[in-house]
């Protein structure tokens, strides 16, 4: 992987798509709308953003499985988090 490939990768990857102190984040929200664990929402949200990575740099269309579709959907219900910020400072535009 080149250098200007990892900064992209480690950008997205660091990325807090609800930072702050709150009862319930992104991660426990998505845990508690599908009924998952907390671990097994924090690694969906992992591949998430890989699979947003892919999305971005692969030049043809990607599908997500299941699990990432209910990270992205609910990542879409965060309009300020995914269209001003995600999109626009982590990914390098719209997905």
């Amino acid at each position: 992987m080149n250098q200007e490939l990892q900064q992209y990768v480690e950008k997205v990857e660091a990325f807090e798509i609800d930072p702050g102190d709150k009862r319930l984040d992104f991660t426990g929200r998505l845990a508690r709308e599908n009924n998952w664990s907390y671990r097994l929402s924090e690694r969906v949200i992992f591949e998430y953003k890989r699979f947003c990575i892919l999305a971005m740099r692969s030049g043809h269309r990607v599908t997500p499985s299941e699990f990432v579709d209910q990270a992205w959907h609910l990542h879409l219900t965060y309009t300020k988090s995914y269209w001003q910020r995600f999109c626009p400072e982590a990914l390098g535009g719209a997905l």
